[in-house]
């Protein structure tokens, strides 16, 4: 009854403020200037899509119990397209494109950042590196490697001395590379 007689009285502060001042006028949303297709970081929207899919077939894909599937929410909405085969085609089209070694570098000074200070679309290009170790000899593991230099606090700079550019500028440009460079799906 208290609830019924709260409601009444919110619905007639409402109609008294309506009477006295009128109705609230709306305003139009500024218009925004139209982006491309993709618009800014269509890239990172792709790398998202595969680091999170290369997540699961590298770790281990379960629910949120720690249990790996037995209980809990069961795997949907990553394709099973995404094997480790095509990821490690993936991984060996970038290494052959970076022959200045600034993916490596890229990863390597990110995995160094503090994690309170990593931007929303430095954590989807490391979303797929856990930085595990030395590399298993495969093409993603170098770049796992150097996930696992930079979180040891390595100077990236000296192990990957062919890149002169830091990990801002890189993240700075990487909108300037070409669009559908990287598709495999």
């Amino acid at each position: 009854m208290m609830t019924h007689t709260w409601f009444i009285v919110g619905v007639v502060l409402v109609v008294s403020v309506y009477v006295t001042e009128g109705a609230p006028k709306a305003e139009p949303a500024p218009v925004a200037n139209p982006e491309p297709c993709c618009g800014r970081g269509g890239a990172f929207v792709r790398g998202a899509v595969v680091g999170a899919a290369v997540s699961r077939i590298r770790h281990g894909g379960g629910g949120g119990c720690g249990c790996h599937g037995c209980c809990g929410r069961k795997k949907r909405g990553i394709p099973d397209i995404f094997n480790k085969d095509k990821v490690e085609h993936y991984h060996k089209k970038m290494l052959a494109d970076d022959k200045n070694q600034c993916g490596l570098r890229l990863i390597c000074e990110l995995a160094q950042k503090d994690e309170a200070r990593i931007t929303g679309k430095e954590k989807l290009v490391m979303l797929p590196y856990r930085g595990s170790g030395a590399s298993d000899g495969s093409s993603f593991g170098l770049y796992d490697e150097a996930a696992w230099h930079g979180s040891e606090g390595r100077n990236c700079h000296l192990l990957y001395p062919l890149c002169s550019f830091a990990a801002d500028h890189i993240m700075e440009h990487a909108e300037d590379l070409p669009k559908g460079q990287y598709e495999f799906i």
